[in-house]
């Protein structure tokens, strides 16, 4: 961790983590390496919690949803209606798939 460093009539110190730089500026040198330590252990804290689930959903059914949801109020009902018509004409079952890559696990 890196020292404070005084500036005029205030302290100022750097906390980096992650490549990104955290400062702050207080009254003492001691207040300083206290918010440095705290800042440090909330950053880590932070990394240890894992990410949210992602939501797997393929493009059409997110589509169908949009306009079940929203898109039949709106005035552009008809054409969403008619891109949805084309994306299931023009991509078939393609446009059903959730997963874009192909399975490449080992049985």
């Amino acid at each position: 961790m890196q020292k404070p460093v005084k500036r005029r009539d205030a302290w100022r110190i750097t906390v980096r983590y992650l490549g990104k730089r955290y400062t702050a500026t207080r009254d003492t040198a001691s207040e300083c390496e206290q918010w440095a330590a705290k800042k440090l252990l909330e950053l880590q804290s932070q990394q240890a919690n894992p990410e949210p689930e992602k939501i797997h959903i393929s493009f059409y059914a997110l589509f169908e949803q949009y306009y079940q949801e929203e898109g039949r109020k709106m005035k552009i009902a008809r054409l969403i209606v008619q891109m949805l018509k084309c994306l299931k004409k023009n991509w078939g079952e393609i446009s059903r798939l959730i997963n874009s890559r192909p399975d490449t696990s080992v049985s």
